[in-house]
C-alpha cells in the first residue's frame, strides 16, 4: 500500500497543541520545495481546512548586483551564506508569523527575481489557527526559531539540476551560467546537509515526483555517504 506522504505530515501537525504550527521544508536547489509546498497547501485546505501561509528564503536573497563576481573560494565557507540571505530579519518574521494576532500581515523590500532587487511587497492573511510553512534551504540555521516538524526534500543531483535550469527559461540567465551557479552553491549544500540529515524529522525522496517515499534512517546513512561524495 502507498504510504501518503500529506497524511503523516497532518497526523504530525494534529499532535502539535497551538494555534500555529510552523513546518520548515528544507533541500537542495532543484528538489522540488515549492512543488512540495504547493501540494501540501493545496492537501491542508481540503482535509484539515486549515489556511497555511507560505514564506521563502529566497525573498530574504541580498540584492544581486551585490552578488556578482564571487570567487569559487567564497562557496566554500558555510559562514558566507549571511552575504547572500538577511537570515536575521527572516528569523524575526517567523518569530512574527507565529505570535501575532493580526489578520494581515505585510512585508515589504522582499527580493524580486525579475528585478534583482528587494522591492517586492506580499501580504499574507491570518485566520485563529495557522499552519506556517518555511520553505529552506539552510532551514537548520540556529538564528531561527524552533520549527514544529522539520522536512527535507531530497532528490539525486541531475533531477536538480534538470529542474534549476527550467526555471532558468523565466530568468534572463544562460544556461552556462546557471549550471555554474549551481555547482557552485553546491560547495554549501553537500557540507550543509550531510551533517544535518538526521536533525530532520521527516526526508521525503522526491527524485521521483510521482512515487514519493520516507527514507528510514538507513536510508539516512546512505544518504548522508551520497551528499559527501558528490
Amino acid at each position: 500500500m502507498k504510504i501518503n506522504i500529506f497524511n503523516i505530515i497532518i497526523e504530525k501537525i494534529e499532535e502539535k497543541e497551538r494555534d500555529n504550527v510552523v513546518i520548515g521544508i528544507d533541500g537542495g536547489q532543484g528538489s522540488g520545495k515549492s512543488t512540495f509546498t504547493e501540494e501540501l497547501q493545496n492537501y491542508l485546505r481540503s482535509i484539515l481546512h486549515r489556511n497555511s501561509v507560505h514564506l521563502e528564503t529566497d525573498d530574504f536573497l541580498i540584492e544581486r548586483a551585490k552578488r556578482k563576481n564571487l570567487s569559487l573560494d567564497f562557496f566554500t565557507s558555510l559562514s558566507n551564506l549571511n552575504y547572500f540571505f538577511d537570515f536575521d530579519r527572516m528569523s524575526k518574521i517567523i518569530k512574527k508569523f507565529q505570535t501575532s494576532k493580526n489578520k494581515i500581515i505585510v512585508l515589504n523590500n522582499l527580493y524580486n527575481t525579475k528585478t534583482g532587487s528587494r522591492d517586492r511587497i506580499k501580504r499574507y492573511r491570518f485566520v485563529d489557527k495557522n499552519i506556517i510553512i518555511v520553505g529552506g534551504p539552510y532551514l537548520l540555521s540556529p538564528s531561527f526559531p524552533q520549527f514544529d516538524l522539520k522536512i527535507f526534500i531530497h532528490a539525486e543531483r541531475q533531477t536538480r539540476l534538470r529542474n534549476t535550469l527550467k526555471r532558468t527559461l523565466n530568468k534572463q540567465r544562460s544556461i552556462k551560467s546557471q549550471t555554474r551557479l549551481f555547482n557552485n552553491f553546491e560547495l554549501f549544500y553537500i557540507p550543509y546537509f550531510s551533517r544535518r540529515l538526521f536533525d530532520y524529522d521527516l526526508i521525503v525522496n522526491n527524485t521521483d515526483f510521482e512515487n514519493k517515499k520516507i527514507f528510514t534512517a538507513n536510508d539516512i546513512f546512505d544518504l548522508r555517504g551520497t551528499y559527501k561524495k558528490n
